[in-house]
């Protein structure tokens, strides 16, 4: 099984994803891939980059890729959420920002502990044969605002 994907963020450059299942019975792995960061933003982030003159980007897009372990349920839970979690905290920590990597950095963070009570909370009330679910996952993540690229690890990968 492999999945290929491709598009143009919102700066303009073309980009592509190719994910295919190794070894395992089914793929753990998944990816997330938002063009358009600032069009999902929450309401108050604009107004608060502009108050602190670190600004709106002209573009801004996340990629990120979860490696899943022991089973895909937090990796799926990942794809679904963690660009929510990044534009929360983002929302928060802008106001109180004064450089653009600080703010991406705090962000990234706050965003890593949001991702990790979820994972907790899913693992806990999902449970496979009466045990409680031991799937896990690493993130590698690259923000694109305007013309820097930030990366992020979280995890062993």
């Amino acid at each position: 099984m492999s999945d290929a994907r491709s598009g143009t963020s919102s700066g303009g450059f073309a980009w592509g994803s190719y994910a295919a299942k190794g070894r395992r019975d089914h793929m753990e792995d998944t990816v997330c891939a938002i063009e358009d960061l600032m069009e999902q933003s929450p309401k108050g982030l604009k107004e608060a980059l502009q108050r602190n003159k670190i600004g709106v980007p002209d573009s801004a897009s996340l990629f990120a890729v979860f490696d899943g372990h022991q089973g895909d349920l937090i990796s799926k839970m990942l794809e679904q959420s963690f660009a929510k979690h990044f534009l929360d905290a983002l929302t928060l920590i802008a106001p109180v920002s004064r450089s653009l990597s600080s703010m991406i950095e705090k962000s990234f963070d706050e965003c890593a502990k949001r991702c990790e009570e979820e994972a907790r909370t899913i693992a806990t009330t999902h449970n496979r044969n009466g045990k409680v679910q031991q799937d896990g996952s690493c993130v590698i993540a690259a923000l694109i605002w305007d013309d820097e690229l930030f990366a992020c690890n979280i995890g062993d990968s």
